[in-house]
């Protein structure tokens, strides 16, 4: 049975069987469908979506802005996002050509699977909002990096608050009266700065 294109996602496609069953003086026609079951994941991540961008959620990526992910050739991956304000996101990656559902609420989910081919970008495809910050890559290679990009661990192995997105001065020991943690509007035209502390 042939489909209209892009009405089934690949790894959910389904058989649709169609049966006539005789009775005297009955046909009952019967649908019966029979679902795929779906490939497993093999690498899942999750990220927190604000307008300061992606902040990862867990492992190695917790904490970290816009985090680089990494999957081998061919892996089932999955991204998961949960909305951590009162605002419009989804992901979206580029050459892979997938996005998610947009969610509103804060502390909604969403997700996209996709099975990884080549490296890429992620981002939020509302307008605006990749302009913003909501952008991060995903390599894919067969060799899985040393250290991902932007993780910096501290003797402990904990990741150390360097860019101060948490919003908080965590990790960090101020003496005196000279530190003060500064937020600034998003609309500054100084783009020196990553995000919206320091």
């Amino acid at each position: 049975m042939a489909y209209p294109s892009g009405t089934m996602n690949a790894s959910w496609r389904s058989r649709i069987y169609l049966k006539a069953l005789l009775a005297p003086g009955l046909v009952l026609l019967v649908l019966a469908v029979e679902a795929q079951t779906p490939a497993p994941i093999d690498r899942e991540y999750t990220l927190e979506s604000t307008m300061l961008g992606y902040r990862g959620v867990g492992g190695e990526i917790d904490g970290v802005r816009n985090p680089t992910l990494w999957a081998r050739t061919g892996e089932n991956v999955r991204i998961n996002i949960v909305n951590g304000e009162l605002m419009v996101h989804d992901v979206t990656l580029e050459k892979h050509n997938v996005r998610s559902a947009q969610i509103l609420d804060k502390g909604a989910t969403s997700n996209v699977t996709f099975k990884a081919k080549e490296s890429d970008t992620y981002y939020c495809s509302v307008p605006g909002h990749r302009a913003a910050g909501m952008e991060g890559r995903l390599d894919v290679s067969d060799q899985q990096p040393v250290q991902s990009p932007g993780i910096v661990p501290s003797e402990d192995g904990r990741v150390l608050n360097l860019d101060f997105e948490s919003g908080t001065l965590g990790g960090w020991t101020a003496t005196g009266d000279a530190f003060a943690l500064v937020k600034e509007d998003l609309q500054r035209t100084d783009q020196r700065i990553a995000g919206a502390y320091w």
